[in-house]
């Protein structure tokens, strides 16, 4: 079975405006193309390997030379052979930084029992802190645990998923979609502005 390559692309401070044309550009290399607003997207570039003739890094390189081009935008592009992988690489690089993992490397294995709990999609602040308190703080304290402990710790359906991605599976593929006809963002206040009485101290 052939390995896929997968790109998690991560644009640095792009308008939503652009999102959308940038993600069309990114069609130009792949039609495998999955938006992940408001900034990232997930390629699958397995076909398109042969068709540029070109490694994942000589992609990854053609990527981001295209986005600097055309928008202007540096991007963060991390790659692997499943999408955790990917994600995973993207967030260790900084704008303008690529970083690909090929599976058949121990750097590979490395990298991945390096991350800390946090750095895995499904496990939010709740969960990081109910493994902290046995000492579980990375992905490599999560892969050596028996699965029936991490069951008793996490349940049985998250500590399933959490034993798969710490071994590195991802049974995950990109789905194609385009970018939403608009985006939600949540700004809080330190007080409450519909408050009568800070809305008459506010006033001159």
């Amino acid at each position: 079975m052939t390995s896929r390559s997968i790109l998690h692309v991560r644009l640095h401070e792009v308008p939503f405006a652009i999102y959308g044309e940038a993600l069309a550009a990114l069609g130009d290399i792949t039609p495998v193309v999955q938006a992940l607003p408001p900034d990232s997207a997930l390629l699958d570039v397995t076909g398109a390997l042969g068709y540029f003739r070109r490694t994942p890094e000589g992609l990854a390189d053609l990527i981001a030379t295209r986005l600097l081009a055309r928008f202007g935008l540096h991007a963060a592009i991390g790659g692997g052979h499943t999408p955790l992988l990917a994600h995973l690489a993207a967030d260790t690089c900084t704008p303008g930084r690529i970083r690909i993992f090929d599976p058949h490397t121990p750097d590979t294995a490395r990298f991945l029992r390096s991350r800390p709990v946090q750095a895995l999609p499904d496990v939010g602040p709740k969960l990081a802190r109910t493994l902290a308190r046995y000492d579980i703080t990375t992905t490599g304290h999560l892969a050596d645990l028996p699965l029936p402990t991490l069951q008793r710790i996490a349940g049985t359906s998250t500590a399933r998923l959490l034993h798969d991605r710490a071994h590195g599976r991802d049974p995950c593929t990109v789905a194609p979609s385009g970018p939403p006809a608009s985006i939600t963002a949540t700004r809080r206040f330190p007080t409450d502005v519909l408050d009568p009485h800070h809305v008459r101290r506010s006033l001159p």
